[in-house]
């Protein structure tokens, strides 16, 4: 009896294991629609508040659940573009999306508003498709894990028996 439950709590645990590496892959594909969504908004503050690089990265990244975006948030004064490229590379995104959302810190501040804002959306746009094929990837993933998950406990179940 003790050992059925055992096998069945091993089968639970690597089930749940498997959904959590899921759930990882989900917010992997996330940080980048948050960084889209981020330039979004540096895009309308441009557009209508005329606000300065520092007061973009102040107010235009609060209330994202995936992305860690402190460091951004922290650029108040200095060399913009270097603490950009700095808190870039602090970022738990793809080496894509990262590079990506770099090249959008060299844009901000160093054209006329025109260009800023119409480079901007372009690289918005560019991280939600980003974001779209790495959320289809992580759904196409979910059985692969969810099926990992259930067969490695049932194997380990196996062992115990």
């Amino acid at each position: 009896m003790i050992k059925l439950l055992l096998c069945a709590m091993l089968s639970l645990c690597a089930l749940m294991s498997s959904l959590e590496m899921y759930r990882e892959r989900l917010c992997e594909a996330q940080i980048p629609r948050e960084m889209a969504e981020a330039l979004s908004r540096m895009i309308s503050r441009l557009r209508f508040d005329a606000e300065d690089v520092f007061s973009l990265c102040e107010n235009s990244f609060d209330g994202f659940v995936c992305g860690d975006f402190s460091e951004f948030r922290a650029i108040s004064s200095g060399d913009f573009h270097k603490k950009w490229e700095a808190a870039c590379k602090n970022l738990a995104a793809d080496r894509e999306s990262k590079a990506l959302f770099e090249s959008a810190g060299r844009i901000l501040g160093s054209c006329d508003l025109q260009t800023q804002t119409e480079r901007l959306a372009e690289i918005s746009r560019e991280l939600s498709e980003r974001s779209k094929k790495l959320r289809e990837r992580a759904e196409g993933s979910k059985r692969l894990y969810t099926a990992f998950g259930a067969l490695s406990g049932i194997g380990i179940s196996l062992m115990i028996m």
